[in-house]
């Protein structure tokens, strides 16, 4: 199994479309870079989206959190209502206000945003009930039903029950998870994750195969002793979960990371969560988790030795390691040169098919696999461009990945590059670049 057999959890994707990527070959440029680096100058205020505190990309949809409100962009699908903005069609990949369930304002005290396939979540209000809106079909709106919503719904546990106390979100495909608060009654270590929508490989962690249209049961684990336990125990003390094509993972206080789902290369289902397990011990402790396509990604240590692990599938070298192989338990990513360990990690994300990763110490962004910064496979990291194309992009401290990839800047500025087929870039053009573009600021109300 996943950790006893170091057969670890990974999903069994589908490639990404092929993505053939505008702007010049950054292969020469990035080892330039590498002997001698150009520092971007520092942020300067720009026409564009500002004041940024969270983002999430999906495959068609990304979104961002203002002010503890949300904002999305996109392609609107019609019917589906993807960008939340009730009724009426969306302009093409411009930012839009996600509005209440009752659609008579915005949505208000918005904490955090997720992003899928063609629908987005958010957790609002002061209770951090889970609302999403859009596309509904294997019902991850998680209302119950499975017809689309043009305005946030609110997710639910019951017929009379929403889901609430929820601290963080993800969302990948056609599920999502969230990790909750419960009832402090029950103890200060009653975190869990629940999950719906799309279901088929596993993928919710419930201990059954399906789609589920209510986060009715939380995430079971295994025997933390290595042997197959009792999957009715739902898995506890979590503070973040992150989504893949066909599995998740989620991790603990103490720094373990657990997954379950789909085990790619294998016809392994894991309907609860096993511990990751590297060279025969729990991996440990990981600041940071990313979980997207067929790979999982993890950050651990402190200071100048934050380091990135990442497994799973590695056709298009998402990796990072510097090989197209596969491999089952956490390995080191490289340097661009590939001489050496990635060190000085500050944050990661995973999309379908590539990931990209910032350092602490200068925000310095990476970026690795296929369709994000290059048109054929790259088992190396490459550095991100600033969007003057003068030096490398610097001082982004978040990063969130689907087929577009997008930094938040310290100065809590957006930039984004990749595809813009499905207007995720943000600046209204279907273009693809591996230049970031600046995401459009949103006109007054949702009438511009």
């Amino acid at each position: 199994m996943f950790g006893r057999t170091r057969r670890l959890l990974v999903a069994l994707g589908v490639l990404a479309p092929m993505l053939v990527l505008g702007g010049p070959d950054l292969g020469a440029a990035a080892q330039t870079a590498e002997a001698a680096p150009t520092a971007e100058a520092a942020p300067t205020a720009e026409a564009g989206i500002a004041r940024v505190y969270a983002i999430a990309v999906g495959d068609t949809v990304a979104c961002a959190t203002l002010s503890q409100q949300a904002y999305c962009w996109g392609d609107e699908y019609e019917v589906l209502g993807q960008v939340g903005d009730g009724p009426g069609q969306a302009p093409f990949g411009v930012p839009r206000q996600v509005v209440d369930v009752d659609g008579s304002g915005p949505l208000p005290r918005v904490i955090d945003v997720a992003a899928g396939y063609r629908f987005a979540c958010a957790i609002a209000f002061v209770s951090r009930t889970v609302v999403c809106w859009g596309s509904n079909d294997v019902g991850q709106l998680g209302n119950g039903g499975s017809s689309p919503s043009q305005i946030p719904v609110r997710v639910t546990r019951s017929a009379t029950r929403s889901l609430t106390g929820a601290v963080q979100i993800d969302a990948f495909g056609s599920t999502a998870c969230a990790v909750v608060r419960e009832d402090p009654g029950l103890g200060p270590l009653v975190s869990r994750v629940y999950c719906w929508g799309a279901g088929s490989e596993g993928q919710l962690g419930s201990d059954t195969i399906g789609d589920r249209a209510r986060a009715s049961d939380p995430v079971r684990w295994e025997d933390p002793s290595g042997r197959p336990g009792d999957p009715t125990t739902a898995l506890n003390g979590l503070t973040q979960v992150s989504v893949g094509t066909s599995h998740a993972c989620a991790r603990q206080t103490t720094g373990h990371v657990w997954c379950w789902g789909k085990e790619g290369p294998t016809d392994f289902t894991a309907l609860y969560a096993f511990r990751v397990f590297n060279s025969g011990t729990p991996f440990c402790c990981a600041t940071s988790i990313d979980a997207g396509g067929e790979s999982t990604c993890a950050v651990t240590g402190t200071n100048d030795d934050r380091r990135l692990y990442c497994w799973g599938g590695n056709n298009v070298g998402q990796l990072g390691d510097g090989t197209f192989d596969e491999t089952f338990q956490p390995g080191e990513v490289q340097t661009p040169s590939g001489d050496a360990d990635l060190t000085g990690v500050g944050t990661v994300a995973v999309g379908e098919s590539g990931a990209c990763a910032s350092l602490k110490a200068n925000g310095r962004t990476l970026c690795w696999g296929f369709g994000i910064l290059s048109d054929s496979p790259r088992a190396w990291p490459l550095a991100v461009r600033n969007p003057s194309d003068t030096g490398e992009l610097r001082n982004v401290k978040e990063l969130a990945i689907g087929r577009t990839a997008c930094g938040l800047l310290i100065n809590r500025q957006l930039r984004c590059w990749g595809s813009g087929q499905g207007g995720t870039l943000g600046n209204g053009s279907p273009t693809t670049t591996a230049i970031p573009v600046v995401v459009r600021q949103p006109g007054a109300g949702n009438n511009d």
